[in-house]
């Protein structure tokens, strides 16, 4: 076995799983890789010796099936969403997703740029991570809520740090709900329909 190093897309090629899998399965300690630079990484040798116990990566390939966004595309098509986070990986292929599911998708990398890009490109729909520069997510979000010009935009708040203090501070600054790192993508997805068909509450099922 060699010691060549993978990228995340490089491994989802090689597992015929989608990118978000992959990277939930790293953050999960399912699936053995490395971070460098704040970015995944996976050695050859050591993914083989995991593949070769075939019946796990045959259940997660069926996992990923169950994702099945290609129903959402046309529904979807005009929704415009303004994507905050300051991790490079989940941009992309959050990102990624949310244009194979339809939408139009704006990006951000910290708090203030995402208060210019809601002024610049009024999304229909506002995915806000917590642990943000410049401007944390939470005081974003209450700007937001707080301007008459952008407060029925709906607002999704994501975080790794799930706990009850964080629930309710995302609940006092406004959003419209809450899903916590990492998460499901056809969880993700489900919610962002029911945000922007009724701009009401929703919580992770």
């Amino acid at each position: 076995m060699g010691t060549e190093v993978l990228t995340v897309e490089e491994v989802a090629k090689l597992l015929h799983l989608h990118t978000m899998t992959v990277y939930r399965l790293a953050k999960e300690g399912k699936l053995p890789g490395f971070k460098v630079g704040g970015r995944w990484r996976f050695q050859r040798g050591v993914l083989e010796q995991w593949m070769v116990d075939r019946a796990q990566v045959s259940r997660m390939e069926a996992e990923d099936r169950r994702l099945n966004i290609k129903t959402r595309a046309t529904v979807n098509s005009k929704a415009k969403i303004l994507l905050v986070d300051d991790e490079p990986d989940i941009v992309q292929m959050v990102g990624t997703r949310l244009r194979a599911a339809g939408y139009q998708v704006a990006v951000a990398y910290d708090g203030q740029q995402a208060l210019d890009e809601v002024n610049r490109q009024r999304p229909d729909m506002i995915i806000l991570d917590v642990m943000l520069p410049k401007l944390d997510g939470y005081k974003a979000c209450r700007l937001l809520k707080f301007d008459e010009r952008y407060k029925q935009i709906p607002i999704l708040i994501f975080t790794e740090r799930a706990n009850t203090e964080d629930v309710k501070l995302a609940t006092e600054c406004g959003a419209n709900a809450h899903l916590d790192k990492p998460f499901e993508l056809d969880i993700l997805l489900g919610m962002l329909e029911k945000l922007i068909s009724t701009s009401g509450k929703v919580e992770p099922s």
